[in-house]
């Protein structure tokens, strides 16, 4: 019973990696179609047909990309825009 046990156990970490794994590629697949549609060189068609990505989805992604940087530009210690440099922290 015990190498039956172990088999299991092993064939669970192999799937664990396995949906990190799967996780990460998600991650940069989504991160990669947002940044093709925010640099508007590609159409949301073009950009689900390539990606297997839903236009819903895609367009959740820029929505959030916008809500996301629009909240770091209002609470932001920095004072915005390019004329202003960083300040060191």
């Amino acid at each position: 019973m015990n190498a039956e046990l172990d088999q299991l156990r092993s064939l669970a970490r192999v799937i664990e990696a396995a949906e990190a794994t799967l996780d990460a590629a998600y991650g940069a697949l989504r991160g990669s179609a947002s940044a093709l549609l925010a640099g508007g060189s590609s159409s949301l068609a073009e950009v689900s047909e390539a990606s297997g990505l839903c236009e819903g989805e895609l367009l959740d992604l820029l929505t959030l990309g916008v809500e996301d940087i629009a909240f770091e530009r209002t609470f932001s210690q920095e004072p915005p825009g390019p004329d202003h440099p960083a300040r060191e922290r």
